[in-house]
């Protein structure tokens, strides 16, 4: 009995393992995902965002940035890529918080 219980563990690795591997590689469908930021310039929000970001186990990409003076304080508007484990939209709710963020956008690649 102890060698069929092996056998058996060992199919079960051989099987199962693989199938884990490749759900690790297949891409979240938040890949395509580009997030749009607006933060006060000069005020060190970039970091807090990167920061934020990394402590939340994402990878971040800066596609552009676009610099704005509306009001009485510059403003820069930076469009990035995130790739993580965890679903996006947790990350664009901690950004929002963050000081000095006036708005983020979530938006597909395709879009305009």
């Amino acid at each position: 009995m102890p060698l069929l219980a092996a056998a058996a563990t060992v199919l079960h690795l051989v099987a199962v393992g693989p199938f884990a591997q490749l759900g690790r590689l297949l891409p979240s469908p938040d890949r395509r995902r580009i997030v749009t930021v607006r933060y006060d310039d000069g005020a060190g929000v970039l970091r807090a965002i990167l920061s934020t970001a990394t402590s939340m186990g994402f990878e971040a990409s800066v596609l552009g940035t676009e610099e704005h003076r509306d009001g009485a304080r510059p403003q820069v508007r930076a469009s990035m890529r995130f790739s993580g484990r965890a679903p996006l939209q947790d990350l664009v709710l901690a950004l929002d918080d963050l000081d000095g963020v006036t708005g983020v956008r979530l938006r597909n690649d395709d879009d305009d």
